[in-house]
């Protein structure tokens, strides 16, 4: 027997009305966690720490396309692709992260508002690691300007309920940011710093991926 929170996600009416009225989901975001929630199954992967999200090729729509398939709409998305937890575990941060791999700024942003809960240092990883930079600079504008404190948290640390690590001492020189080769990305996260890097780490890491442009800077 259909549930009511079901009855009430398959009625995209009724759903924007209902949640514009509570301090939850935006009604201009509210299709995008309705359709994570109906449209979208987590699997497992066996033998690792990871797991994919398949997408009901009828019934979700996207805008975003795998690099090396541009054309067609993606049916599978990995946990590694989104930035999203390594546990095997579904992870409710998907609607965020899905926006800013499609680069859109809208709906990061009202996502943003509506459920900062979600927001974690991630989602930050992500713009970058999908050259979403308008995106990447607006979440650090958020954190620093703007008091959106969950910004700072390190999701992996959190799990582990252990004190989070600052966004300088791994996005800077982790090989997700360097290979890129991209000065311009190093110098908007070093004008958000909150301490001086570890020019040991990042040196090795851009000398090992040839990333002359980061070593200049």
């Amino acid at each position: 027997m259909a549930t009511f929170l079901d009855a009430l996600l398959r009625q995209p009416e009724l759903f924007a009305v209902v949640s514009g009225y509570q301090s939850g989901v935006y009604a201009n975001v509210a299709s995008r966690f309705r359709d994570f929630h109906l449209h979208v199954d987590f699997e497992q992967t066996q033998g690792m720490y990871e797991g994919i999200y398949c997408l009901d090729p009828e019934l979700f729509r996207t805008s975003y396309r795998h690099p090396y398939d541009p054309e067609t709409p993606p049916d599978v998305l990995s946990t590694e692709t989104l930035c999203l937890n390594l546990h095997n575990t579904r992870d409710s941060r998907f609607p965020l992260h899905l926006a800013i791999l499609e680069g859109d700024v809208a709906a990061t942003k009202s996502i943003l508002r509506c459920r900062p809960d979600l927001a974690y240092q991630e989602a930050i990883e992500a713009a970058i690691q999908h050259n979403k930079l308008e995106i990447a600079a607006f979440l650090l504008d958020q954190r620093d300007a703007h008091g959106v404190q969950e910004l700072y948290r390190n999701f992996e640390d959190a799990f582990q309920r252990r004190p989070s690590r600052r966004l300088d001492d791994w996005l800077p020189s982790s090989r997700s940011t360097l290979y890129k080769n991209d000065a311009s990305i190093l110098a908007m996260l070093w004008a958000h710093r909150q301490c001086d890097w570890d020019d040991n780490s990042l040196v090795h890491t851009a000398l090992e991926l040839k990333s002359w442009k980061a070593l200049v800077f």
